[in-house]
């Protein structure tokens, strides 16, 4: 609820306030109360923070997604490499005891 600074005034004048002071006296507590929040100002940054952060899970849960996917491709070029490594080791000792063979 906004502040009326003229029923204010008006109050405070049939109180038996001088017109001009009671002016005075309104305005300032308006002016002091301009930048308060309200009920529905503080709903309306609550809807605004609901809808920010349910975008931010739903672009987390992208991210995740995404993620998953890279250590998926990830691991399985390690797998590969790694098979690779182990076929090559393999086979050089296979070839170290062939020419030990021949040479023995």
């Amino acid at each position: 609820m906004a502040f009326d600074a003229e029923r204010a005034a008006r109050r405070l004048t049939d109180t038996g306030m001088e017109p001009r002071a009671a002016t005075g006296v309104a305005d300032l507590v308006d002016d002091a109360t301009a930048d308060l929040a309200t009920e529905s100002s503080l709903a309306r940054l609550e809807g605004k923070v609901d809808t920010s952060v349910a975008e931010l899970r739903a672009d987390m849960a992208r991210l995740e997604g995404k993620l998953d996917a890279s250590f998926a491709e990830l691991r399985a070029d390690l797998y590969r490499a790694l098979w690779l490594q182990g076929a090559a080791i393999v086979g050089a000792i296979a070839a170290v005891m062939t020419i030990v063979r021949v040479l023995g």
